[in-house]
């Protein structure tokens, strides 16, 4: 008989192998498991290291912070483009901000901006996270200071909001809360460009910071939690809302009595200064540039110089010429002497236009920059309005040239003849027959001009105008493409004609009116950048419209010989009006220059519109060499 104990040797060894070969899987799954663990424990701790050098990269020092306040003292400014004329001051005085200690607030003030701002100033470590995914939202004094004054360049972003409460907890710690406070004080927005306590106080209520008492506290604090509601803008909302604060504070800060007597306080708001300002109509375009820069805030604090592309000596030249030609229309004499463009051409016979008034446009179409804006100016001089009025004839350029684009040439013939619908009212009493489009176009005949318009179609015009800025509605005649409600800016049509100077090309989507901002060290903080050139026509179709826009000759049945756009270098220019005539346009240009003119006069007196265009066009050339339009391939 065979023993068995071979069998259960074998038996045990095979389980011993079994055993050794499960506890080494064992432990390597282990020691796979460790090793994955602590990968993914560094690529966690990597992660978190590159994501806070990312958040501080860049961080801006907080080291500067008292240096860009005390500079900010300075208020910002609006200069012309040699830096030499102040055109206007941010601030409601032209002198440095007086920026006063916590000690010199009134307390309640403190309290209440404290209580609308950050309740709990003295107990959070400088941040909130409490909108942390609104980068618009600073939800403490601290991230306020940080944001407007270190992060302004930065685009609202869930990075800048970290860098924010980064940057706020810094200057917690480095500062202190109560150097916080005042920062904030003295430089809050409070409406008009009052920044800071002291500012808004002598604005608004004609006296300082210091002597406020609860009601007027409140009423400032009003002001600063929305500048654009003010006294001086909106009275009644204000108060009301002071008295709503008032309403609302607990009896930690006043007694019952004290809140009472201050509800029934009577404001005494002071009279709004009068704005001293050069160039009203250039400054409001510029303002309305400079608002859309999501740093403005920053900018109109403080401590800003900002460079505008105007020529103030042309700017000065042109608003005397409009003041002159309007006064000679309304039969007045002269304004005081000032430096023309030079003299400008006499007037036709006639009786005096008493609502005679003009603006004027003077824009550079080799980069978009305005060179000088002349407002609506009457009797009573020049106003800061740009309004649109009806374009009339001035469309009828990009009319044609709709019509070159599809084989209509400046020699092609068309015809002025009656229409052959009666029901139509005519446009016009007389009728010359066949004629060329050259001269269709430049003398403002009508009846082929419908006549084209009805072959080209409402559509295909708007589609050649829109790209120019210029939208006009669904209306499907002339008649009512002219005088209807259709209305265009001398800025919009001068961009247009802008795009006919520089043969066809947008050399700048907007119109350009700020160069640079600069801090008041000379640090540059905004620069004009020049985008590439967008071919909105192509260089053929405008050099055929240039060609017949130059054409002096072709003026003669309107204008006869001499006349105001016969000028001694190449130039084109178009004389538009309204069928009623109560609306003129004159509008001539060069490769470098384009001058636009709108004038509310009379049937008889549109040469007046282009004796002023063509004299603003020449001052604006004369250091320019004389161009003219290359014949493209």
């Amino acid at each position: 008989m065979t023993s068995p104990l071979p069998i259960l040797q074998r038996r045990r060894a095979r389980r011993q192998r079994e055993e050794n070969s499960l506890r080494r899987r064992f432990t390597r799954a282990g020691l796979g498991c460790g090793l994955t663990l602590s990968l993914l424990t560094g690529l966690i701790f990597l992660g978190i290291g590159l994501a806070y050098a990312s958040l501080t990269s860049a961080l801006p020092s907080i080291e500067g912070l008292p240096a860009l306040i005390e500079s900010m003292r300075q208020p910002s400014r609006l200069m012309d483009r040699s830096q030499t004329q102040l055109l206007m001051v941010f601030a409601p005085q032209d002198t440095p901000r007086e920026f006063l200690s916590l000690d010199e607030i009134p307390p309640a003030l403190t309290k209440i901006s404290l209580a609308l701002n950050d309740p709990a100033f003295y107990n959070h470590p400088g941040f909130r996270l409490n909108g942390l995914f609104d980068p618009q939202n600073h939800a403490t004094l601290a991230q306020r200071l940080a944001a407007e004054l270190l992060l302004w360049d930065e685009a609202p972003t869930l990075r800048r909001a970290l860098r924010e409460r980064l940057l706020a907890t810094q200057i917690t710690q480095r500062y202190g809360r109560d150097q916080i406070l005042e920062w904030f004080l003295n430089n809050a927005d409070f409406g008009h460009q009052a920044y800071g306590v002291e500012a808004a106080a002598r604005l608004y209520l004609g006296k300082s910071a210091r002597e406020l008492n609860l009601a007027e506290s409140a009423l400032l604090a009003a002001a600063a939690e929305s500048p654009a509601l003010n006294p001086f803008d909106t009275p009644q909302i204000t108060t009301a809302r002071a008295r709503e604060i008032l309403a609302a504070l607990p009896s930690s800060l006043a007694s019952p009595q004290e809140i009472a007597a201050a509800q029934a306080f009577p404001f005494q708001i002071a009279a709004p200064p009068s704005p001293a300002e050069q160039a009203p109509a250039f400054n409001a375009l510029a303002l309305n540039e400079l608002q859309r820069d999501p740093a403005y805030a920053r900018f109109a604090r403080g401590g800003a110089i900002v460079i505008t592309s105007l020529d103030f000596d042309l700017y000065q030249r042109a608003a005397c010429a409009t003041q002159n030609q309007v006064a000679r229309l309304r039969g007045f004499p002269a304004p005081a002497k000032c430096q023309t463009f030079g003299g400008l051409p006499a007037l036709p016979p006639g009786d005096p236009l008493e609502a005679a008034r003009a603006s004027l446009i003077l824009l550079d179409p080799q980069n978009g920059q305005v060179l000088a804006v002349v407002g609506e100016s009457d009797s009573a001089g020049e106003s800061a309005r740009l309004t649109s009025h009806r374009p009339g004839t001035s469309l009828l350029p990009f009319l044609y040239l709709t019509g070159f684009s599809r084989g209509l040439s400046p020699a092609s013939l068309m015809w002025e003849i009656p229409p052959e619908n009666s029901s139509t009212p005519p446009l016009t009493e007389t009728y010359r027959g066949p004629l060329r489009a050259r001269l269709a176009l430049v003398n403002d005949v009508l009846t082929p001009a419908a006549k084209l318009l009805e072959e080209m179609s409402l559509p295909a015009l708007q589609q050649t105008l829109r790209p120019l800025g210029i939208e006009v509605g669904a209306n499907a005649d002339l008649r009512a493409l002219l005088d209807g409600p259709n209305t265009v800016s001398p800025l919009s049509l001068a961009r247009a004609y802008g795009v006919l100077a520089a043969n066809g090309a947008l050399t700048s989507p907007r119109a350009v009116t700020i160069l640079q901002i600069i801090s008041s060290q000379g640090q540059l903080l905004r620069g004009e950048t020049t985008p590439a050139a967008a071919a909105i026509i192509s260089p053929q179709l405008a050099y055929l419209l240039n060609h017949v826009l130059a054409d002096d000759s072709a003026r003669w049945p309107t204008l006869g010989s001499p006349n105001p756009f016969e000028l001694p270098y190449p130039s084109a220019a178009k004389l538009g009006a309204t069928l009623d005539g109560k609306d003129s346009w004159a509008i001539t240009y060069t490769p470098q220059r384009v001058a636009v003119v709108w004038m509310e006069t009379s049937p008889s007196a549109p040469r007046a519109a282009a004796g002023l265009a063509a004299a603003a066009l020449t001052a604006a050339s004369q250091a320019l060499p004389a161009e003219a339009w290359a014949t493209p391939p």
